[in-house]
């Protein structure tokens, strides 16, 4: 020390034993020859830093789970909503087909409606003369007719008159059998002079 001057500390030499003396320290606390850890010490530290690891494994692999969950369920939410949307679309055409069957059906009823009006109207136009055609080949010799009416649409009235009985029972038969007319009425027939004349009711077959 310098009397009337600045003291000057004592320099510390760093040497290298400082570094394995640090080394040496450390060794010595986890080692059971050190005396700072003794051996239930240290397994107690190696199973805490098990755990740790054990605990960082189970949360990475946890994580990784989860987010393959979370992808499956938005992948199941979209073919849920893709569903969704297709069975919309087959509802949607499936009315379009049944309002399209609906306006075919109808068309078809009309149709069929036209050509039963058209075959009405071409049957009834041609009744009259079917009816006379088929009256003049089966009616017999020795039966007259004395009038031919249409009364109402289809109705028709004959009145007719033969010397015989026999000869209108048959010419009657002969109308109902060979559908000349349908719903055959006659009246039972009356004398008059020498001939029997009837009444015969029916209507045409249209």
């Amino acid at each position: 020390m310098e009397i009337g001057g600045k003291s000057k500390s004592p320099k510390v030499k760093k040497t290298s034993n400082n570094k394995d003396s640090i080394k040496d320290g450390f060794k010595k606390m986890f080692s059971a020859e050190g005396g700072a850890l003794d051996i239930i010490e240290i397994a107690m530290i190696r199973t805490a830093i098990g755990l740790l690891l054990l605990l960082i494994v189970y949360i990475i692999f946890s994580n990784t789970i989860s987010k393959n969950i979370n992808k499956k369920q938005d992948e199941f939410m979209d073919y849920i909503k893709e569903t969704g949307t297709k069975i919309s679309e087959i509802e949607k055409n499936k009315k379009l087909v049944n309002d399209r069957t609906s306006q075919y059906k109808s068309l078809i009823q009309k149709i069929d409606d036209a050509n039963k009006q058209l075959t009405a109207s071409y049957a009834k136009k041609n009744a009259i003369p079917n009816f006379l055609t088929e009256l003049m080949f089966n009616i017999p010799k020795d039966v007259q007719l004395v009038s031919i009416t249409n009364t109402t649409g289809k109705a028709i009235k004959i009145e007719a008159r033969s010397r015989e009985y026999e000869q209108l029972g048959y010419f009657i038969a002969k109308i109902k059998n060979e559908a000349v007319l349908t719903e055959v009425k006659s009246t039972s027939g009356t004398k008059q002079d020498e001939f029997v004349n009837v009444t015969i009711e029916g209507n045409l077959p249209y």
